[in-house]
């Protein structure tokens, strides 16, 4: 990815084991790409295009081989990737490179690599990879002493996240929500103002609260209220890269107040909305930052 011309390293810094690599993408027409994932791979997809990017580990037969990512995607040594870019505003991405061997002594990747599809890897939903991600994303901006310091520290919290995610996965499929009952729970949690309770998605499905709890883990690897906060949280992340006042945002994503909702993004992020905001922007504005000056930073 990092040798294609359509994107710029804006940062690439070497650690003990790990490669971090910030890309950016101008707003352009669209594209395919094939990449053969050389090492294993964690991508996070920052909200910044309004069009997924989508891909396929098999060879494409036409356009509808190719299926969307989700904001983190997990890409296991040896893995051919096919990548179709639609016509979309600028993209952004952080990357991860481990050595194959501290990839491989995890064992729930190990055992995960037996099962390697593009569902099960193209789109990791896991709140503590989101949250993770969105703290790397900050602090590989800043160009102190601690950076080298966070960045390798965040690296191995995401890769751990990783394993507990997939630690996480059952190995049966006895239980599963109905697809349907996935997409009317997704409709309903996308909604504006305050999110939904767990009584009101049960009754939307046709089953208990925690009947609802089990199935809903079981279908997709994470709590129920981890997932209403991972969407509510991405929303806000998505809604800070535009131009509509914070106070606005808050009410858009169910919090009461401003100080509410200022409160629980610290909490969940350690920055602001404010402070997230002129990241955002001062990223976007700034010229790319040469790996020799990243380099000297260190």
């Amino acid at each position: 990815m990092a040798d294609d011309a359509r994107y710029r390293a804006t940062a690439r810094i070497r650690l003990d084991g790990i490669e971090v690599e910030h890309l950016q993408q101008d707003a352009g027409s669209g594209y395919r790409r094939f990449h053969q994932i050389s090492k294993p791979t964690l991508v996070y997809m920052l909200p910044t295009s309004d069009r997924a990017a989508l891909g396929t580990f098999d060879d494409p037969v036409s356009h509808r081989s190719f299926r969307p990512f989700g904001s983190v995607l997990a890409l296991p040594p040896d893995t051919p990737l096919h990548v179709f870019s639609p016509p979309s505003g600028r993209r952004e991405m952080i990357i991860l490179r481990f050595d194959t061997e501290v990839w491989r002594r995890m064992p729930s990747i190990a055992q995960a690599l037996d099962t390697i599809s593009f569902d099960r890897w193209a789109d990791i939903r896991s709140t503590g990879l989101q949250d993770t991600f969105t703290r790397m994303s900050i602090e590989i901006g800043r160009r102190d002493l601690a950076q080298a310091t966070l960045l390798s520290g965040l690296a191995l919290v995401a890769l751990g996240e990783l394993v507990r995610h997939l630690a996480s996965q059952p190995s049966s499929r006895g239980m599963r929500l109905a697809p349907w009952q996935l997409r009317r729970m997704e409709t309903r949690v996308m909604q504006e103002g305050a999110p939904p309770e767990l009584a009101e998605l049960a009754d939307m499905c046709g089953i208990s609260g925690r009947h609802l709890m089990r199935v809903f883990k079981a279908s997709t690897g994470e709590t129920v209220m981890g997932y209403i906060d991972r969407v509510r949280f991405e929303r806000a992340r998505q809604l800070l890269a535009s131009q509509i006042p914070i106070k606005r945002i808050s009410s858009q994503v169910g919090f009461v107040s401003q100080a509410s909702f200022a409160h629980a993004f610290r909490r969940h992020f350690n920055v602001t909305p404010s402070e997230f905001r002129r990241h955002l922007r001062s990223r976007g504005s700034s010229a790319a930052l040469d790996a020799q000056d990243l380099a000297a930073a260190e």
